[in-house]
């Protein structure tokens, strides 16, 4: 009967053992659904660009991309997030995703900013606000023609031309906050050694990819800040190394300028000028 009767609390405590353990695993289980579907609740950048696209085209003759004729607009959307500055960091960034609205018109005979493009500024304004975001700022580099209105709120941050910018067609562009500093994370190891880097600079675009010679990468960064005079950045390392900053181009350098072993071969294969301005590959 002891024997019995000890087999029978052994089981009972086990049972009172798993019973705990269940309503843990129940209760973690909750929570992560909870948490999943908040972030299921939360606005996503591609959430903010349908809702423009369905805006504009309550308002205008809307055409996804190619050209516009008439009086229509013209819209391409991608996968890019606007830049922005993650708190710890000194620098503008993005990562990879966001959502970005390219909108095109045409003059129709007016001058910038076109009729077309300050109504289509204005309704993006107001699909912004309408979606619980505020205007925080307005980024206006002088002797630019354009201007950036900024909105944040809801966990994103969202772009658009101000209705008075001064150039062809508008963008809109949205990201999450909260995968900033992933981006700018990736983007910090070249930040630190590419010169001239301020509190204004904006790098976006990270590219890292193998060269053709084994056991050597590239990467390049689009470099540059608000209002344009965009570079691109180019860095280089053997695979086992560190980055080593190559210079800032707007075009393919000169064939010379690969002027040691690790440069030709990390970059080999890439377009270069020759002496004579002819196009040819770093060999």
């Amino acid at each position: 009967m002891l024997a019995i009767a000890a087999t029978a609390a052994l089981w009972a405590f086990k049972v009172k053992d798993t019973s705990t353990d269940t309503a843990n695993n129940s209760q973690a289980t909750q929570q992560t659904d909870q948490q999943e579907q908040e972030a299921e609740d939360q606005l996503q950048p591609e959430d903010v660009t349908e809702a423009i696209r369905k805006a504009l085209a309550a308002k205008f003759p809307v055409i996804e991309g190619g050209n516009p004729s008439g009086s229509e607009l013209s819209i391409t959307i991608e996968k890019r997030s606007p830049p922005y500055k993650p708190a710890g960091y000194n620098f503008y960034t993005d990562y990879n995703g966001g959502s970005t609205m390219y909108i095109s018109s045409l003059s129709n005979g007016h001058p910038l900013p076109y009729p077309s493009d300050v109504a289509a500024r204005q309704e993006i304004a107001k699909v912004y606000t309408d979606l619980g975001l505020k205007k925080t700022e307005t980024i206006q580099v002088e002797g630019a023609y354009d201007a950036t209105d900024v909105y944040m709120g809801q966990g994103l941050i969202c772009t658009v031309n101000t209705p008075e910018s001064q150039i062809s067609g508008s963008l809109a562009s949205c990201g999450s906050i909260d995968r900033y500093a992933e981006g700018a994370a990736a983007v910090k190891p070249f930040a630190d050694i590419l010169p001239g880097v301020d509190e204004s600079t904006v790098l976006l675009r990270l590219q890292i990819t193998d060269s053709e010679t084994p056991g050597y990468q590239k990467a390049q960064l689009a470099y540059g800040g608000f209002g344009g005079g965009g570079l691109q950045a180019l860095f280089y390392r053997k695979t086992d190394g560190e980055w080593q900053f190559f210079r800032k181009t707007q075009e393919p350098p000169a064939c010379s300028t690969y002027d040691t072993e690790d440069l030709r071969k990390a970059f080999k294969g890439e377009e270069c000028f020759d002496e004579q301005g002819n196009r040819s590959t770093v060999q």
